[in-house]
């Protein structure tokens, strides 16, 4: 849905995305609540183009993060129904510690599983 919005907003205003989206992407992410995540975006994708001078494309950046955030597509209906029903938040831990715990624990069965499985089980 972001990722929608972000590209709707540079064609309503005819602006390229090409060429903006790197400090466009940067407000969005400085905006956001989680430092956790605004650190992620100036280490994998802000400090590749900025400080290691590497040609990263919109595209490229999408596909950074759809990997990091998308976890609907990452994972299959079975196990998304088996993580959330094992899901358990700890008394004294807030819902917002408590969902990215979960995000991480999420993401990390999701790659375990593609890599010694070869596909998400």
């Amino acid at each position: 849905m972001f990722l929608r919005e972000f590209e709707r907003a540079f064609r309503d205003h005819n602006v390229s995305i090409q060429d903006h989206w790197l400090s466009n992407l940067e407000i969005c992410f400085e905006s956001c609540d989680n430092n956790l995540h605004y650190d992620w975006f100036c280490r994998y994708v802000k400090k590749p183009v900025v400080e290691l001078d590497r040609t990263v494309t919109w595209d490229d950046a999408k596909a950074l993060l759809q990997e990091k955030f998308d976890l609907a597509s990452q994972t299959t209906p079975q196990t998304w129904m088996k993580l959330l029903l094992n899901f358990k938040q700890r008394p004294d831990q807030s819902l917002a510690d408590a969902l990215h715990h979960f995000r991480l624990f999420s993401t990390l069965h999701n790659k375990v599983s593609r890599y010694y499985y070869g596909y998400n089980h």
